[in-house]
């Protein structure tokens, strides 16, 4: 099993290059999930119908792997969330749980 968090973004078309600077693997994320050990790795995925649309799958190893990186670095996360609004026209968190593989 894993816990996933998936969030759904329109970005701001003159922000795109940004947007994928800042999501993509050795974006702002992805190297603050990095710092904390329960992270296993970030899907960045293009909407195939908008050049604008996108989606995160952020995969933690545990549900309590994911508290515990939200707690140690919340302040970390609000400066990040912040500064990254600024690329989004809107953002909005699509789910999060456990999910696991094929039985």
């Amino acid at each position: 099993m894993h816990y996933i968090a998936i969030w759904r973004y329109e970005v701001r078309p003159e922000r795109v290059d940004e947007f994928l600077g800042a999501y993509g693997p050795d974006g702002v994320w992805c190297r603050l999930f990095r710092r904390v050990d329960g992270y296993v790795t970030t899907y960045l995925l293009r909407d195939a119908s908008s050049g604008t649309g996108f989606v995160t799958v952020d995969i933690w190893t545990s549900e309590a792997a994911y508290r515990t990186f939200r707690a140690r670095f919340s302040s970390e996360y609000e400066v990040a969330d912040l500064r990254c609004a600024e690329l989004t026209v809107r953002e909005e968190k699509v789910a999060e749980g456990e999910a696991g593989g094929p039985r």
